[in-house]
């Protein structure tokens, strides 16, 4: 449900190249740049449908259906099949972004080469690295050698798209068969299309990462990083290993600084990645920062290097900080208590700039449901535009704790908050109104009305019967239940609404 108090709904900004389209092109009575942002907001399964309607659609379906190439069939034809439709000359332009599967081009060269005569072949594109360039049976490792001749067809083709900005590799488990072919063509890929990336996305080790860092791939456009650290196959990585290994990132990461504006850093295993082994530099470009790995005293235990990075960076616009995997502290007594160590990461850094925030809570355990950063950081923002917080909040002191500090010293509260409740209730929406009294968006999910398992709309409506909250100034309001099969609590949504005079005077009310 939405709630609006005051001015008009205005549509989304329009995210279409110019088309030449007249409004005697499109059908009924609505103007043309209207139609195309409805058509934008078309799922992709029915898009098939526009073909048939008129030239301006056919366009706009062709751009949609060809914009994203995805490389993660491992069937020769398959792969065959799209590589023709990428050499079709009107094709190739349309092409913006490509997901790229190493282990399943791999298994579709392998299941090529099956039926070809054992002897040594030779690569010929000229981006694979030197060592690669000849292939033997006699050397190679593996029973079914691979396929390079569909290989270098499939590096042809990709290099011949001009208009590739974003690519993302997902390499997660990486076993030792593989390394010897899929490190040479990830390479020459980024070879073809490295100097034209404005977006890179590696969800794979760590130890890949690293080595494929040391390629030294050319990545002179690079705006935006994202490493997701996967688990390996490979064998146990030893300590002096892993301190090398993160060197290596910082080094890579640090390379990339005269372009980098967007850094995101997550794993989906328990990856300690600090200072001052990662030791980044300034990134005098750097606008959005997310950080989605453990982060607390336990597994970073150097604040003075976190310190140093954060300071350098307090003209960030965007950060998102989801301490993810946080475990319970081991038996030995820690070094530093988590208030020290919260000085120790946070002592002289002020966001003046920051305007979006995402918190993540801790769904995995631990001390507490709520992490210690996302109950301290909200002293250092001070002029918030949007607050979101990932997971759901449990109790009504939990939800307290993170907001509170925002209108502390002197700090504006943020203009938008969207969270979860596990239990919708009059407390809970005293508690937002108490803290961020100035609020002007409020987008709440919840699970359950007034306890736990239960959704008892006349037990919450009769608790906010006659109540009214002057001093909220809401102008906005989304309440929606998590539930997939909510048929809307109208009730709960009405009496919420009577109880905030902000929200009644408006036309949308």
């Amino acid at each position: 449900m939405s709630l609006r108090a005051g001015g008009e709904a205005r549509p989304p900004q329009s995210r279409i190249g110019t088309h030449p389209t007249t409004p005697s092109d499109m059908p009924g009575d609505l103007p043309a740049e209207l139609w195309l942002r409805i058509v934008y907001l078309i799922p992709d399964d029915h898009y098939a449908s526009l073909f048939w309607v008129n030239r301006a659609f056919y366009q706009l379906a062709t751009e949609r259906k060809y914009r994203h190439l995805v490389l993660d069939n491992d069937r020769p034809s398959a792969v065959l099949a799209k590589l023709e439709r990428i050499e079709y000359t009107p094709v190739s332009p349309l092409v913006k972004s490509i997901s790229f599967y190493p282990r399943a081009i791999r298994s579709a060269c392998l299941r090529s080469s099956r039926g070809l005569q054992k002897i040594p072949r030779k690569a010929i594109h000229r981006d694979w690295p030197a060592s690669f360039r000849v292939i033997s049976l006699e050397t190679s490792q593996f029973a079914i050698p691979e396929d390079v001749t569909l290989a270098d067809r499939l590096l042809t083709g990709l290099s011949g798209l001009q208009n590739v900005d974003e690519l993302t590799i997902e390499w997660m488990m990486a076993s030792t068969p593989e390394i010897s072919f899929c490190f040479p063509l990830m390479a020459a890929l980024f070879q073809s299309l490295g100097q034209q990336l404005t977006t890179l996305a590696l969800h794979m080790g760590l130890d890949q990462i690293c080595q494929l860092a040391e390629t030294g791939p050319v990545l002179g456009s690079l705006q935006e990083l994202s490493l997701h650290v996967g688990r390996s196959e490979l064998s146990e990585i030893r300590p002096e290993d892993a301190t090398r290994n993160q060197e290596k990132l910082a080094s890579f990461i640090n390379g990339l600084s005269p372009t980098l504006r967007k850094l995101s850093l997550s794993s989906s295993d328990h990856v300690r990645l600090e200072p001052p082994n990662l030791d980044l530099v300034f990134l005098p470009h750097l606008r959005s920062l997310s950080f989605h790995l453990p982060f607390d005293s336990h597994h970073v235990t150097n604040p003075q290097g976190s310190n140093s990075f954060l300071k350098a960076h307090t003209s960030i616009t965007e950060l998102s900080l989801i301490p993810c995997h946080c475990c319970k502290k081991p038996p030995k007594p820690q070094l530093m208590g988590a208030d020290e160590w919260l000085q120790g990461v946070f002592s002289g850094v002020k966001f003046e700039e920051l305007r979006t925030l995402e918190l993540g809570l801790n769904p995995l355990g631990g001390e507490s449901r709520v992490p210690p950063v996302a109950r301290f950081i909200g002293n250092v923002v001070t002029n918030l535009s949007c607050l979101t917080i990932t997971g759901a909040l449990i109790s009504v002191e939990d939800l307290d704790v993170v907001l509170r500090p925002f209108t502390q010293n002197g700090n504006t509260p943020p203009k938008k908050v969207v969270l979860e409740v596990h239990v919708l209730s009059r407390q809970v929406l005293e508690t937002i109104f108490k803290a961020l009294p100035n609020l002007g968006t409020l987008d709440l999910t919840y699970r359950w009305v007034s306890k736990a398992g239960n959704c008892d709309e006349e037990m919450f409506v009769q608790d906010l019967e006659g109540r009214v909250y002057p001093g909220c100034n809401l102008k906005e309001l989304f309440v929606r239940c998590s539930h997939s099969n909510d048929l809307g609590r109208w009730a709960s949504q009405k009496a919420i609404l009577r109880s905030i005079p902000s929200l009644a005077t408006g036309p949308h009310s």
